[in-house]
């Protein structure tokens, strides 16, 4: 119960803050796409625990605004891998689609730079994120604020029992930054 209302208590702040940016005079209202120098969808290279290949990020390795290898998947071929690139330091990797409504949206931040390469599944959308270290945390931070939340849940589409978000949806998603 502890655990619950803790993380009652980090949303009901997260959501205090962007109320309070959202209010400032000075807030310029951005979308991740307008701070990013790419954007792609992932690879649907088959994966397995104990494949030869390089790790493949997944929804269970999303987890509350930071990627966790815990339960890491690796590619059976590297080959199509190559294309869409590894991970790298500031991508900002954000889930698109799932059975779940919860689960779409959710996002993590590469703080670091991974020690091995690291790739996304399909299920996955990655913004190559082109700002500052400050700017990256905001957008990180912010994107789980209910608020943000509830427009994420909106904008999803449903088709066959799954939920979807797609690039041309969420780049009408803004966040506000307030000046320095």
């Amino acid at each position: 119960r502890a655990r619950a209302n803790a993380d009652r208590l980090k949303l009901a702040v997260i959501e205090d803050v962007y109320r309070s940016a959202a209010e400032t005079a000075e807030c310029e209202w951005r979308t991740v796409d307008s701070l990013s120098s790419d954007a792609a969808y992932g690879t649907s290279q088959r994966c397995e625990y104990d494949a030869p290949g390089p790790g493949v990020l997944r929804i269970p390795n999303i987890l509350d605004g930071r990627i966790d290898t815990g339960d890491l998947k690796r590619a059976t071929a590297a080959g199509e891998l190559l294309a869409i690139g590894a991970i790298e330091r500031g991508d900002f990797l954000v889930v698109r689609t799932n059975g779940s409504r919860d689960l779409i949206g959710r996002a993590a931040l590469a703080l670091e730079q991974p020690d091995l390469p690291l790739y996304f599944a399909s299920y996955l959308i990655r913004y190559r994120l082109e700002c500052s270290v400050g700017d990256a945390i905001w957008i990180n931070w912010l994107w789980r604020a209910p608020s943000v939340r509830s427009k994420l849940e909106a904008l999803a589409a449903s088709s066959a029992g799954q939920y979807n978000l797609s690039l041309g949806k969420l780049a009408t998603v803004t966040l506000p930054f307030p000046s320095a």
